[in-house]
C-alpha cells in the first residue's frame, strides 16, 4: 500500500500560536492500528503537511513535546503529542512511507525532522 492511498482521514490541527477554534489542516499518514474507537487512550500516528505555504510556521512552531489539539470542523476530538519531526514529501516517497509504516509498527526508525510523529489522545 502507498503512502499516498493512506491519507483518508482529514483532521485538522491547532498550532501553538493559534488561539480555538483557529486550526490549520494536515491529514494523518496512517495510525498504528486499522481502527481508532472512541474513548481510545492512546494511539500513535503520522501527520503531513501538505500546504507550502504553512510550512514556515510548522517548522517554527510544532517540535517534539508540542501538544496540538485536533478538530473535526469546530470539535475538538483529540491532542496529539508531538513526538518527532522530519522532513518530508506530501504525498510520501516509498522510502519515507516504509519508515512510517515501520515506526508504526512499532520499530524505531530515524526521527529528526514536515512529517510528524505523534501521540493523540482523546
Amino acid at each position: 500500500m502507498t503512502g499516498e492511498s493512506r491519507l483518508g482521514y482529514r483532521p485538522n490541527w491547532g498550532l501553538p500560536s493559534m488561539t480555538p477554534p483557529e486550526q490549520t489542516g494536515a491529514p494523518v499518514y496512517a495510525f498504528d492500528r486499522v481502527k481508532v474507537e472512541p474513548g481510545t487512550a492512546e494511539v500513535k500516528a503520522v501527520i503531513l503537511v501538505p500546504y507550502p505555504q504553512m510550512m514556515p510556521i510548522w517548522a517554527a512552531e510544532v517540535g517534539p513535546g508540542a501538544d496540538l489539539p485536533m478538530y473535526e470542523g469546530s470539535r475538538a476530538v483529540g491532542v496529539g503529542k508531538v513526538l518527532w519531526r522530519r522532513s518530508a514529501h506530501y504525498p510520501p516517497t516509498d522510502a519515507e512511507a516504509s519508515h512510517y509504516d515501520s515506526w508504526l509498527a512499532g520499530g524505531r526508525g530515524r526521527t529528526d525532522d514536515a512529517a510528524h510523529g505523534i501521540v493523540a489522545q482523546r
